[in-house]
């Protein structure tokens, strides 16, 4: 007799106001409620007596009812390896992991054991392994990390690899669950395809991920499906649900059903649904053809390199000009002023802009893989640098 398990995995979650103003349609409640393990990523801790970290904004916390409402919808598997589990330090983070009372499995954060390990669960007879990882971000534990520190799991630590390969000797299927990549992007870096398809190399089944709070395409590789962003399942972090956001694709998200199965060989096979948040008070699937037609061309561009090149300059460019070229123009400047120089032109600019003059952003973005590899492969481009 065949053995099957249903894996059913979302974006990020984060509801700043009560998630009691959130209805769900029915239709999403029977999809959520058809799965055996129902994963999410919590992305930010709960309300609590943590004083914030001091970090690059946004410094985020969301409602203490938020843990009730993911599992009241069934969800019981939760990561939280993020890069903003730590903004309110150990009392933040503390908080919100007991909060979850009634799930499985929390994943990715804690002390450096809790943080790299790989949460086993068996369902009908079959082992499925996770693993939450994280972009190298404030709340991380490096290779810097000492014993007793909490942090979340980074996703380039060499650690990683070896956790994948013990895992696979103890477990039917192994999932990777990454909160990496740019922010706000539709196409995901070629270094972040590398790891992922590195993950798959080591022994995963499957990576599945998020963070981008958009939702980017899908490739199977190696007969293992490679998920670059899920985008959001449900986001909004202001304190009204009258906000809006500007950023396109915001309110769309990717859900992922894998079916699992052992027989005589194991089999993977999944299904893709879209998530639609409807003004921050209402989640539904969204059966659109204009979504579906946008994902369709993202999955294109990953098998057409021609094409993927073509939006991935686009992508860096728009990026250079309004992210990391201002900020680093910036950040060069508090740098030069440090050790005396252009102290004039500093006060004046200082003046004008309103900002403070520290290096903050600039050792964001050079602790960041993706953003570095970013501003790596812009300059590149630009400059005709080898």
């Amino acid at each position: 007799m065949s053995k099957c398990v249903n894996v059913l995995f979302c974006g990020d979650f984060c509801s700043t106001p009560s998630p009691s103003l959130i209805t769900v349609s029915d239709e999403l409640k029977e999809l959520i409620s058809s799965a055996d393990l129902r994963v999410c990523n919590f992305e930010v801790p709960v309300k609590s007596e943590g004083k914030a970290i001091d970090k690059i904004p946004p410094i985020l916390s969301q409602s203490v009812e938020s843990p009730d409402f993911l599992e009241s919808l069934g969800f019981n598997v939760i990561s939280l390896a993020n890069n903003h589990m730590f903004d309110y330090g150990k009392e933040g983070f503390y908080q919100t992991r007991d909060s979850f009372s009634k799930v499985v499995e929390v994943l990715g954060a804690g002390t450096f054991e809790e943080a790299y390990k790989v949460h086993v669960v068996e369902c009908n007879g079959i082992k499925i392994g996770f693993l939450a990882v994280v972009f190298a971000c404030s709340g991380v534990l490096n290779e810097e990390a000492e014993r007793g520190d909490l942090g979340c799991a980074m996703i380039n630590h060499l650690k990683v690899n070896h956790l994948i390969v013990d895992a696979k000797k103890k477990v039917d299927f192994l999932f990777v669950y990454p909160h990496d990549g740019i922010e706000y992007v539709g196409i995901p870096l070629p270094e972040v395809r590398a790891r992922y398809r590195d993950f798959i190399d080591w022994g995963a089944d499957g990576v599945i991920a998020h963070h981008p709070h958009v939702p980017q395409g899908w490739e199977v590789y190696k007969q293992k499906p490679i998920f670059y962003s899920l985008g959001n399942f449900f986001f909004n972090s202001k304190q009204t649900p009258d906000y809006k956001a500007k950023t396109d694709y915001w309110y769309n998200g990717l859900l992922v059903k894998m079916d699992v199965g052992v027989e005589l060989e194991k089999t993977i096979n999944f299904e893709v649904y879209h998530v639609l948040n409807e003004g921050n008070i209402h989640l539904g699937l969204d059966h659109t053809a204009s979504i579906k037609s946008h994902v369709q061309v993202l999955c294109e561009a990953l098998q057409d390199d021609r094409m993927y090149e073509e939006l991935l300059k686009q992508e860096m460019l728009r990026l250079w000009k309004s992210k990391y070229s201002p900020t680093l123009n910036w950040s060069f400047l508090s740098a030069s002023t440090e050790y005396g120089y252009v102290n004039s032109f500093k006060n004046s600019l200082k003046g004008f802009l309103g900002k403070k003059a520290d290096l903050k952003d600039f050792y964001a973005f050079m602790k960041n893989d993706s953003d570095r590899n970013l501003i790596i492969r812009c300059l590149k481009k630009m400059y005709n640098y080898k």
